[in-house]
């Protein structure tokens, strides 16, 4: 098992994913999202705290601001671990009324 990093970005009510390459040990994986979240708040200043947040360990290994959501996750095969997380939390969000899809 490895870990890989993902960001999803909500726009229309259809989540768009990009995924990390795979094959990263957890604090390769950790230390990558932190970078786009440093990067991330320098342009919005509603999400500060949100590098503090990750960095204290976020529940899930899951963090989100605006549109953008932010997680590490661990899988054999980075692109199919990428699916199950995304169409779990896509599931989800439907379980709570929210008509979301998916952009692969």
């Amino acid at each position: 098992m490895a870990w890989n990093y993902l960001q999803v970005e909500v726009a229309d009510r259809v989540l768009h994913p990009i995924l990390g390459p795979g094959g990263l040990t957890r604090d390769e994986a950790h230390a990558f999202i932190r970078t786009l979240l440093e990067r991330f708040v320098e342009g919005a200043p509603y999400a500060d705290g949100l590098v503090e947040a990750w960095n204290e360990g976020a529940k899930d290994d899951t963090v989100y601001a605006g549109p953008y959501l932010w997680a590490i996750y661990e899988s054999a095969e980075p692109v199919h671990g990428a699916h199950v997380w995304v169409d779990d939390l896509a599931a989800t969000l439907r379980g709570s009324g929210s008509k979301v899809r998916v952009s692969w």
